[in-house]
């Protein structure tokens, strides 16, 4: 989930920190070992929102391997054992085409050996920069009435 108002309140628009929020990344209690995958760079994904396939896309179609990306971003950050990362996003979902995420979605996310995790969308609230946001997404998503 992208908050849009922290999205576009600096120039140009940044990605990081709009995806920074608290329940932003919901995950499993559960996770299992990389190597019960039986092809963890060939897993399919898939993203539905209200029941309605939004993304559907494979780890082989990365720009990047994940072996790749982990070694790249280990040269920043200390990476320990538990820590997860979130990266890559298939098409279906973005601004570009003003599709977006509202309170009370149902997001349905499935990885190939993984499994599927079930998630309902809340909105809590704004931000103190909340009133930065294009006029054209206002309207539409009531950010600011």
């Amino acid at each position: 989930m992208f908050e849009r108002p922290m999205q576009f309140s600096s120039g140009p628009p940044q990605f990081n920190l709009s995806k920074s929020f608290d329940t932003f990344g919901p995950i499993s209690s559960v996770l299992p070992a990389v190597d019960s995958l039986d092809n963890p760079s060939q897993s399919n994904l898939n993203c539905s929102v209200n029941n309605e396939l939004r993304q559907q896309n494979s780890t082989a179609d990365l720009i990047f391997d994940i072996p790749y990306f982990i070694t790249c971003l280990s040269e920043i950050v200390t990476l320990n054992l538990g820590y997860l990362i979130f990266a890559c996003i298939p098409a279906g979902i973005n601004v570009v085409e003003e599709i977006f995420l509202r309170d009370g979605d149902i997001v349905t996310t499935s990885i190939e050996g993984l499994g599927t995790l079930r998630k309902r969308c809340v909105r809590v609230g704004d931000h103190s920069r909340a009133n930065i946001v294009p006029d054209t997404l206002t309207d539409e998503l009531g950010y600011l009435g």
